[in-house]
């Protein structure tokens, strides 16, 4: 019978199962060229001492536990999907919000009480402070300018808020005919500013300033005689101002918090009340120039915001 390991048969077959044969015919080379025996050469000797039944069957045995070894499960974790870019923020968009704080004004008031039987009227001098809480909600808009020379990026807008108001105040003071009470209160008022800020990503500082509205109610009690006057007002600058400066921070890409200081300068007038009895007559200096501190929460709409902010 032939041997097939030097014919090359078992060679082929030994290929055809994926069995590396190179290491037990590798005998011949070896005691042909004189070398020593070394393990690699006995392997091979006990090798070609096997009959073909016994070689086949080894080869059966090695091919078995490849094709198990392949069956095994892969051990490896499957491999983590790259993140998804975080989409860049902007403050482009329209917005409404609420906002809530406390307004406060000083300021004196002189007086003249004109009785009927005085060509002279009696004039006294107070101080009223004015404090109380305000409280209304706004809507607005507002678009991120960017590649700007030197700053690189700003943010302008335009806000109109409503805020419903009851800062109070009243003094009174002794007269010649008993005492006097003078006192004020802020009941409502409006704003239509423009913001112009800059912003440090999500957080926004900005300074704004517009037009004012509302209005105020201004008393007296001259001894056990009162009246009062109700004023309205809607003013444009220079007669009447709203200013301020403030913060906005995104907590989310749609929910912002801010904080807003606003000098709503209305006005000053001297309020003259006829009273009864008749010819009774006061008049006193009221002012509605109001320092409003306030507290906001806006949510942004999707409408007119650019793609990249929605989510």
């Amino acid at each position: 019978m032939p041997n097939l390991a030097e014919t090359g048969s078992l060679g082929a077959l030994a290929a055809a199962f994926g069995f590396e044969m190179s290491p037990f015919l590798s005998f011949k080379s070896e005691a042909r060229s004189g070398k020593g025996l070394t393990s690699g050469t006995l392997a091979n000797r006990q090798w070609a001492g096997l009959s073909l039944a016994a070689r086949l069957a080894l080869l059966a045995v090695c091919v078995a536990g490849s094709a198990e070894a392949a069956d095994l499960p892969n051990l490896k974790e499957p491999p983590v999907a790259p993140l998804a870019p975080v989409p860049a923020f902007s403050w482009t968009g329209l917005y409404v919000g609420v906002n809530g704080g406390v307004g406060l004004d000083h300021f004196g008031v002189p007086s003249n009480i004109w009785l009927p039987s005085s060509p002279l009227p009696i004039v006294s001098f107070t101080g009223i402070i004015s404090t109380g809480p305000v409280l209304g909600g706004q809507i607005g808009y507002n678009y991120e300018i960017t590649n700007l020379p030197l700053i690189g990026h700003a943010v302008v807008g335009v806000e109109v808020d409503s805020d419903w108001a009851d800062v109070t105040g009243r003094n009174t003071v002794g007269t010649a005919i008993g005492p006097a009470t003078f006192g004020t209160r802020f009941e409502n008022f409006g704003t239509a500013r423009l913001r112009v800020g800059y912003n440090f990503d999500r957080l926004l500082v900005y300074v704004t300033g517009g037009l004012t509205y509302g209005s105020f109610n201004s008393y007296y009690n001259v001894a056990g005689f009162s009246g009062s006057q109700n004023v309205s007002y809607a003013r444009l600058p220079p007669t009447s101002q709203a200013m301020g400066i403030g913060a906005e921070y995104a907590l989310t890409n749609n929910l912002s918090v801010k904080a807003e200081y606003l000098y709503d300068g209305i006005l000053s007038q001297w309020d003259q009340v006829a009273s009864t009895p008749p010819g009774l007559n006061v008049g006193f200096t009221t002012r509605a120039d109001y320092s409003i501190i306030r507290l906001g929460l806006n949510y942004k709409l999707d409408l007119f915001s650019p793609p990249a902010s929605r989510y």
